[in-house]
């Protein structure tokens, strides 16, 4: 690791960490910071490249970067953004740290805008969504107005608004957790920082790790409702042809979604620099920054390693958590230990029976203990969902594609031509993207059934914790697991709970709005996907802090 320029400002307010992994063309975001309507000894901007480049691009903007770090991290590894963003939070010295597209186009009020915000909130994680154009004659970048690339060519533009920030079926997909996000520094610190587990590398995952963490920490998730950044096209910028490491077939990470609803705060893997400095042990600089990079990533991120190691539950023998039939498994020293997915969210360990703790030496081995934990009826009851949504949905899938081919074929009267053999090719190709996601829907829909019927089951029989008389509550965004649950409850398999389907936002919000009004105290249960969905309604809510997410 070197230094190309070190920041010489004194308590800027506002530190912007920008990455670069030898790939940017283009750093047009600090001419943009040019021209903040603050004084420039307000923010710094911390500059981290992965590998050894010292960009040309760079070079001739150097007086607007303060620090510049290039980690000469080898070309045989895979680029890790978690690692540089913990480099970045460890060199910044301002009070609020803001990671963004180093690529962006901001406006003059950007700065203030993130200022402003803090002084009105308190314990707070902030993200700016991001207008985005894929108009090609964009390309290469030449500075064209905000209204140019609000204007023909841009996909997210509402009123005004970018569509995520409008959207209340699926924010979580919609919104760019990756444009701009702001918190406090120390916050930052306090919850070990980026989590660099090797799940994160490559193109998947960004900043939106450490949001969920610290919404779990206690901060309130907030959207800029009239600041943006602005994005024009270049090639790769969807990340083609990176290594993608477990998501859920719409490239928002499956491991950073876990963090998100089982409340875990901590990283699966911390930084070991950013460890000393949460726990003060060590006060040289010198001697954490020889801690910020990990020598065995030299090793364990090459390309030819990292499936290998992504599919390994002892990576570097750290704690690692994964699902199996509605339990939590958690890898830590050699052993693994398996609970229901909402015990961690019961006030004490004996609440449940105890043999849904479970511990094996092997993963094997705890399987086929959560395996003969689990009732038959149940299991087979879990089992046939995947057959009952693969149905249901693939029919409904499959008559969406036969009526988009009917229309565009029969459409006009026109005889077959070569056009049409094209268009039938690409079809083909689009099909079979398609049925790719559709199958990722279908497992991820079905996992969350088993944990549904799994949790449900034992938390509803257990005496413990007592639920008032009144049947408790469950709310689900799908309505395929809402009749499939109905089924199971009218049949006697599960005990008896009302499920609520809540397809959007609003739905979300009218439901809890009933229940405060109400003072609801009969339990109230959410499905993970609904909660991680619209989480930032609901966690707004006391009864909705209290739920237990499965």
């Amino acid at each position: 690791m070197k230094f190309l320029k070190r920041s010489t400002k004194k308590n800027p307010k506002v530190s912007l960490i920008l990455l670069d992994w030898s790939v940017r063309e283009s750093f047009h975001i600090l001419h943009y910071l040019r021209n903040q309507n603050v004084d420039r000894a307000f923010f710094e901007v911390v500059m981290i490249e992965y590998y050894s480049r010292e960009s040309d691009a760079l070079k001739k903007l150097k007086e607007d970067i303060d620090t510049w770090v290039i980690l000469e991290m080898p070309d045989s590894c895979i680029y890790h953004k978690h690692l540089m963003y913990n480099v970045g939070i460890f060199m910044s010295q301002g009070e609020i740290v803001v990671i963004c597209d180093s690529d962006a186009m901001v406006t003059e009020s950007f700065i203030r805008a993130i200022l402003d915000t803090f002084e009105k909130n308190e314990r707070i994680v902030l993200h700016l969504d991001e207008f985005r154009n894929i108009r090609r004659d964009f390309y290469p970048f030449n500075f064209q107005s905000f209204e140019d690339v609000n204007g023909d060519g841009c996909i997210n533009n509402i009123n005004g608004k970018t569509s995520g920030i409008m959207d209340i079926y699926d924010p979580l997909h919609s919104v760019n957790y990756g444009a701009c996000m702001c918190a406090k520094r120390s916050d930052i610190i306090s919850i070990g920082g980026a989590d660099e587990h090797i799940d994160y590398s490559g193109h998947i995952c960004g900043p939106y790790d450490m949001t969920f963490r610290l919404v779990n920490y206690g901060c309130k998730e907030i959207w800029h409702e009239s600041e943006f950044l602005y994005h024009t096209w270049h090639p790769g910028q969807a990340g083609e042809d990176n290594y993608l490491g477990p998501h859920d077939g719409r490239h928002m990470s499956t491991t950073a979604l876990e963090a998100l609803t089982t409340g875990r705060i901590m990283p699966l893997l911390e930084n070991e620099a950013i460890r000393l400095l949460r726990n003060g042990t060590v006060t040289n600089d010198n001697k954490l920054e020889n801690k910020l990079v990990d020598p065995e990533y030299y090793l364990n991120w090459k390309f030819n390693k990292v499936n290998e190691k992504a599919s390994s539950k002892n990576y570097k023998n750290i704690r690692r958590i994964s699902r199996y039939k509605g339990f939590k498994i958690n890898y830590e020293a050699g052993s693994y230990y398996a609970c229901l997915l909402a015990d961690h969210q019961l006030e004490t360990k004996n609440l449940l029976n105890s043999n849904t703790f479970l511990k094996s030496d092997s993963l094997i081995g705890i399987n086929e203990k959560i395996d003969k934990t689990i009732p038959y009826l149940i299991g087979f009851a879990s089992t046939t969902g995947f057959a009952y949504i693969l149905l249901w949905r693939g029919l409904e899938e499959l008559l969406k594609i036969l009526k988009k081919i009917f229309n565009k074929f029969t459409k006009t009267h026109a005889q077959f031509t070569d056009k049409h053999a094209g268009l039938l090719t690409n079809g083909y190709v689009r099909i079979k993207n398609r049925f790719k996601q559709f199958f990722i829907e279908i497992k991820s829909l079905h996992m969350l059934m088993i944990d549904l019927i799994v949790n449900i089951y034992f938390i509803r029989n257990s005496n413990k914790p007592k639920i008032e008389n009144e049947i408790p509550i469950l709310l689900v965004d799908s309505r395929y697991l809402k009749y499939y649950l109905d089924f199971l409850t009218l049949v006697r398999i599960l005990p008896k709970i009302k499920n609520i389907q809540c397809e959007n936002r609003d739905l979300v919000r009218e439901c809890l709005d009933e229940l405060d009004r109400n003072e609801w105290n009969g339990g109230l249960f959410l499905g993970s996907n609904l909660y991680a969905k619209y989480h930032r309604v609901i966690t707004s809510y006391e009864i909705g802090k209290n739920a237990l997410i499965i």
